[in-house]
């Protein structure tokens, strides 16, 4: 027997969560407590409890005397049905719920209650009749049209029950955004575009300032290559919010599109003026247009106008100054791209790809100075990986400082770790073997090298100069000609199986 204060507590917990439903379907008028009306709540408050605490059969029990005392009773059902879910007895839920929509069809939860629990036991025709039978009541409820509308599209439902039921609701409801853009996105599933062009003229007018509504929609004018119609509409847009950047980066992509490309440097130089564009805007559109640019080089001639816009950013970040280089890098502007990298190596030390890319650039410029200079630094932060020394034996080797690139190569040996990078390291030590005539070394580290790595053309081209120097021409020709059958092409191999003689 609960004690009074519980009592209390759970009849409140309870008509919070329950009673609601049912005095929602009830007219406001007093009414006067019988004995069976005290019966009737006394076990509805022991049924709450009980389902509170997961003991379904026993709430069931109290419900079920409900049920004999108030036979009429909506909520009852609705209760009951959520018990024997909870016991797991499907039949009886869904008999139950049926029962408390048929007798509270106003009730939005009841009848949305059936219906997931009809979809729940693969009863999905069954579940969208039940939406579809109480349609009329609820058309204002947003979420129980978009159940439906749900049901209708997982489970291939004709696209034009989706628009009637959406068309359905505007009439009863008038303009709600959700439901337009999703009627939009079916208008033109089903090619309507009229409608769809309609549709969006009623959410600018409605919301003028979300340029993004413009921008759909003169794009999708574009997509049917009417682009009077859409320019038109950029224009008007652009009257109002001449620097917005979205506006002006579609007006840009466009404008390039038919080959204005001065009006699309104009459009985006514009679109960059945007005071709402943050740091991380500025960056992503940089990435964007640096990957078209690697599709289309045609693009490279916009990215001195990204990298002036960049330079304008007060304290740049090393996010900021990377994309820089990365911009000059797509511009082959390398020496301006390595600068930024070694000033990045500066600022984020723990950084290995920014000492790879100075290493790199460095080595493309046939500037090996650099590469010692850099390289030097880069085994002080990062003292362990191979491919640091294999760099720094090349450089010496260019460099004619044979002895410092034997060093280098013997101590890359040490921490090369697959077959690739033990190639790269025998086959600089080999070089320099050769130039400090011990040759026999040479060659045998240049046999462990392609031992290593079979189709090395390096190897092959460095111990084809091996027997050059060795005056033994017939193997030197051998092996540069495997070299090239290998892929290397460079001009000087070339030349030297033209001359057949060495070229340093």
């Amino acid at each position: 027997m609960l004690n009074p204060i519980r009592h209390t507590i759970y009849w409140l917990l309870f008509s919070c969560s329950c009673c609601l439903a049912l005095w929602s379907c009830k007219p406001k008028k007093q009414v006067i407590q019988t004995g069976n009306d005290n019966t009737f709540n006394a076990c509805l408050i022991d049924a709450s409890v009980h389902y509170a605490n997961s003991n379904f059969s026993l709430a069931i029990k109290n419900l079920e005397k409900c049920e004999r005392l108030k036979p009429n009773e909506a909520n009852v059902y609705y209760l009951l049905s959520k018990n024997h879910y909870g016991n797991q007895n499907v039949n009886a839920c869904l008999n139950n719920a049926e029962k408390a929509c048929q007798l509270a069809p106003k009730n939005v939860f009841y009848v949305l209650w059936y219906a997931e629990k009809l979809k729940q036991s693969g009863q999905t025709k069954l579940a969208v009749q039940a939406l579809e039978k109480h349609l009329e009541l609820h058309l204002k409820d947003d979420q129980y049209v978009q159940i439906l509308d749900q049901l209708y599209a997982k489970n291939g439902y004709q696209t034009d029950l989706r628009i009637a039921l959406l068309e359905q609701q505007k009439k009863a409801c008038g303009y709600k955004l959700n439901s337009q853009l999703k009627l939009i996105d079916l208008y033109v599933a089903t090619f309507n575009y009229e409608k769809a062009h309609a549709l969006y003229d009623e959410i600018k007018k409605a919301s003028p300032n979300k340029l993004q509504y413009f921008i759909d929609d003169a794009n999708l004018y574009l997509k049917n290559n009417d682009e009077n119609s859409a320019n038109a509409i950029y224009q008007a847009a652009l009257k109002s919010h001449p620097t917005d950047f979205k506006l002006n980066y579609n007006l840009f992509k466009y404008t390039y599109k038919i080959q204005d490309y001065k009006g699309a440097a104009a459009y985006l130089k514009q679109g960059l003026m945007d005071p709402k564009m943050t740091v991380e805007d500025q960056l992503k559109s940089c990435q964007e247009l640096n990957q078209m640019a690697q599709k289309d080089s045609l693009y490279n001639q916009y990215l001195p106008i990204l990298i002036e816009q960049l330079k304008t950013i007060i304290n740049p970040s090393y996010k900021v100054l990377q994309q820089e280089a990365e911009l000059y890098e797509q511009l082959s502007n390398k020496q301006a791209a390595y600068l930024i990298y070694v000033s990045l190596t500066d600022i984020v030390p723990s950084n290995y790809q920014y000492w790879l890319k100075t290493i790199t650039i460095a080595k493309s410029l046939g500037r090996y100075d650099w590469v010692i200079q850099n390289g030097n630094k880069a085994i002080e932060a990062f003292p362990t990986i191979a491919e640091l020394y294999i760099a720094m034996a090349e450089a010496s080797n260019h460099l004619k400082q044979y002895a410092k690139a034997k060093d280098y190569a013997q101590t890359g040996q040490s921490f090369a770790a697959d077959n690739q990078s033990e190639a790269a390291v025998l086959i600089q030590l080999g070089i320099a073997e050769t130039h400090t005539h011990q040759i026999d070394k040479a060659l045998l580290h240049f046999e462990m090298a392609i031992a290593k790595q079979a189709k090395n053309a390096l190897a092959y081209e460095a111990m084809g100069d091996a027997y050059m120097i060795n005056n033994n021409k017939t193997k030197a020709l051998e092996c540069w000609k495997t070299a090239v059958a290998l892929g290397n092409n460079h001009p000087k191999l070339l030349r030297k199986i033209k001359d057949e003689s060495y070229i340093e």
